[in-house]
């Protein structure tokens, strides 16, 4: 900074921090509903198909047997049923085919495509639900060699980020001989004691748990919701250029007919952004009820599993499955500047993913074991430029005390931009105007005032500098 402080100083009036006291009052009274109580690991145990009679999907049997409060599981339903359930008739050559079909559909579970998981909002203010889930093929034998193929989803909802425990514990569910049944005959489910032993543990439950004593116990480690198979089909700049949308809270659509692909992206994404917050609506898949959402004013990340006729203004479009990328219209294309040393994050994610690029098919737990290094290495990539890209953010805040005498604290902005890198201009005067920057600035300023609050009176009242 080659002006002083001081000589910045002169530029704000007293009427400045009483607007900056203004904002944080009211940052204060949105977010001190905020509190993150005490949660169960698990909260619901669902198993949703297409019922007998007519292939309506719903839910086919749930444990514990209760509604939780203001969850739409219709929604749920129609975010893994977008289409309604696809049924395939076949026949079977032999007795000893159709063995060899029922175990290829038991064992289909066993990769990580078959994962996806949707974000719901929660009645705890500030926690997200979460629904993790694993689909597996399901096979309904007819008269004879004839069988019906479908498709069957079995989801843990959850407020915990216990990721690994919650995904271990749905796959080594399913490699139990007795589950085999239940999506067919959800009447004869039998649980032992130890499923049920997992719904009464809370979230900071910290021994080591077992769903079956004869096997391992669920893998507990740190773990991101997102897998590893989208990095192997995003174009890396693209990849960057989505995190460019969302931190100048554009509206991003996200199309693929693989629900693995476009939960992880999102899930991705909304980590990625640290340190700030993606606060605005996430639609995990748009149905045909929530098209109405797709119009609104806020900022959206929205999962599609097919093009809608109509695309708002000021959005963009990526389809993973023909590897397109559209603006609305064409030339908003230009009203996304990249966020600084954005080319670089590219060149490291490039690196970075080199060695899952060819990987053969692979379960859920291989893929936390082996390839969770290689997710947390992209997310830092991303998140140590943009914590850089702040990081002189103290250096631009001045102080003046309130009328009790406490510390109150203001961020620069134009002398912030002014004195940033000419490359990375563009980009930061944008964003500096953005709810989500506006959020995360008043979070350190609330920050930094207490910490020199709390100074002063330790030191007994020890005099600083008024403005």
């Amino acid at each position: 900074m080659s002006r002083s402080k001081a000589t910045l100083i002169k530029n704000y009036k007293p009427t400045d921090f009483s607007h900056e006291l203004k904002q944080r009052s009211m940052f204060k009274q949105l977010n001190q509903t905020i509190h993150h109580e005490d949660f169960k690991l698990a909260e619901q145990f669902l198993i949703i198909g297409g019922n007998a009679e007519d292939d309506t999907p719903e839910v086919i049997y749930k444990y514990p047997d209760f509604n939780i409060e203001q969850f739409m599981y219709e929604i749920l339903v129609e975010f893994l049923y977008p289409r309604g359930v696809m049924k395939s008739r076949k026949t079977a050559n032999s007795e000893d085919e159709l063995h060899m079909f029922k175990e290829k559909a038991k064992n289909s579970a066993k990769h990580v495509s078959r994962f996806s998981t949707f974000f719901f909002t929660s009645s705890i203010v500030g926690c997200t639900r979460y629904a993790h889930c694993l689909s597996q093929a399901r096979i309904i034998q007819k008269d004879g060699l004839n069988y019906v193929e479908d498709e069957i989803f079995y989801v843990m909802l959850t407020l915990s980020t216990r990721n690994s425990v919650i995904f271990s514990f749905l796959e080594q569910l399913l490699d139990e001989p007795e589950t085999q049944n239940w999506s067919t005959t959800p009447s004869s489910i039998h649980l032992t004691d130890h499923f049920k032993m997992f719904f009464t543990l809370p979230s900071t439950y910290t021994e080591k748990i077992y769903l079956n004593p004869q096997v391992d116990a669920l893998l507990d480690i740190p773990c991101h919701i997102c897998r590893c198979l989208f990095l192997r089909v995003i174009p890396m700049d693209y990849l960057v250029l989505f995190v460019s949308t969302l931190l100048l809270e554009k509206r991003l659509f996200i199309k693929c007919e693989h629900k693995c692909l476009v939960s992880s992206l999102i899930a991705f994404l909304v980590e990625a952004i640290y340190p700030f917050q993606f606060e605005f609506p996430i639609i995990s898949v748009l149905t045909n009820s929530l098209y109405d959402l797709m119009d609104s004013p806020t900022p959206l990340i929205v999962g599609l599993f097919e093009t809608p006729k109509e695309i708002p203004a000021e959005s963009v479009l990526y389809d993973i499955d023909s590897k397109t990328l559209t603006f609305f219209p064409p030339s908003f294309k230009q009203q996304i500047p990249q966020f600084p040393n954005a080319n670089r994050v590219v060149c490291g994610l490039k690196e970075s993913t080199k060695q899952i690029r060819k990987q053969p098919n692979h379960p859920m737990s291989y893929c936390i074991q082996k390839h969770e290094s290689v997710i947390s290495q992209c997310l830092n990539i991303i998140q140590i430029e943009l914590k850089n890209m702040v990081v002189e953010f103290e250096d631009f805040c001045i102080s003046s005390r309130t009328e009790n005498n406490r510390i109150v604290s203001m961020f620069m902005k134009t002398e912030f931009i002014e004195y940033s890198s000419r490359k990375g201009r563009v980009f930061l005067k944008e964003f500096l105007q953005t709810q989500m920057f506006e959020n995360w600035k008043t979070k350190m300023l609330i920050d930094m005032d207490e910490k020199k609050n709390s100074s002063i009176s330790s030191d007994g009242g020890e005099e600083t500098k008024t403005i």
